[in-house]
């Protein structure tokens, strides 16, 4: 039977090992990474799934801001990934019941913009879609194309114009 919880410390090597697994090694290489250096997922936004004590299944939130360009203006929001299930349970909708778990939760909790960067193919979905009317991109200017928000909420607060960054002092508790 899988389950799926909050994510605890006791967890950090599996879930490791299975982004790992899903992306290969070299996954920190990422533009997405680069706005999770150094800030911790949110733990109360943290979620696995797990088979007995195996973790099967992750994602996990992450806070971050976008800056607008050319301003000093930001605004706060939640970096969502990655979605990573273990390939000998793909194929069992666990990622689209990962994601409502933690889409809801998100709400909950009445968070800024969600953002995620992956293909809207997938996501999609979920109601996550591309904004043609923003410019939005990583640090550095990376993965402008598949950068996705969810669509309805919180879109009025979003820059049309901006860079997602790391959240340079984290306002939230966060998980290890």
């Amino acid at each position: 039977m899988i389950t799926i919880s909050l994510q605890c410390s006791q967890d950090a090597a599996q879930i490791e090992k299975l982004l790992d697994d899903v992306f290969g090694t070299d996954r920190h290489t990422k533009a997405s990474y680069s706005v999770r250096s150094g800030v911790t997922a949110i733990a109360e936004l943290s979620f696995v799934a797990r088979i007995e004590n195996r973790v099967v299944g992750t994602v996990r939130f992450w806070p971050v801001q976008v800056q607008v360009r050319n301003s000093r203006a930001v605004t706060q929001a939640l970096l969502l990934g990655p979605l990573a299930i273990d390939p000998m349970v793909q194929g069992c909708k666990l990622g689209s019941k990962l994601m409502e778990v933690a889409l809801s939760t998100a709400k909950a909790h009445k968070a800024g913009p969600i953002l995620l960067v992956g293909a809207e193919s997938y996501y999609s979905r979920f109601g996550f879609m591309r904004l043609s009317d923003h410019r939005l991109a990583l640090t550095g200017g990376f993965d402008a194309d598949r950068i996705l928000v969810l669509a309805g909420h919180a879109l009025a607060s979003l820059p049309k114009d901006g860079i997602i960054e790391p959240m340079p002092s984290p306002k939230r508790t966060m998980a290890a």
